[in-house]
């Protein structure tokens, strides 16, 4: 069964779409004002294709996930990443040391 609504598979840079800020994963809500969110892919393709320019076109963007909220955030973050290099240091230590062959060989240094 096919998913409900249209998403963005992908933003043609120079298209009012793009200059919009328009990105890839957003949803389709409204096309001239027409809910849209029930609609198939196809519908909406063909929606689009028969409304008069310019078009309306509203968008949902999708959630924003694993992006700090806050600079409390930002620093768990970063102290998360700081433990985890702490932890693998000595693992780290040596990586100078380690034998490198390059294939080819005239790659540079």
């Amino acid at each position: 069964k096919e998913e409900k609504g249209y998403m963005v598979e992908k933003v043609a840079e120079g298209k009012p779409a793009a200059e919009a800020g328009v990105d890839v994963g957003w949803r389709v809500l409204k096309v001239s004002g027409q809910d849209c969110s029930q609609k198939c892919s196809a519908e909406i393709q063909a929606l689009l294709k028969e409304v008069s320019l310019p078009v309306e076109v509203q968008f949902q963007k999708p959630e924003e996930e694993a992006l700090p909220s806050s600079e409390e955030d930002e620093n768990n973050i970063q102290n998360v990443r700081a433990d985890h290099r702490r932890q693998h240091e000595a693992a780290l230590s040596n990586i100078d040391d380690l034998p490198v062959h390059r294939d080819p060989e005239e790659l540079p240094e």
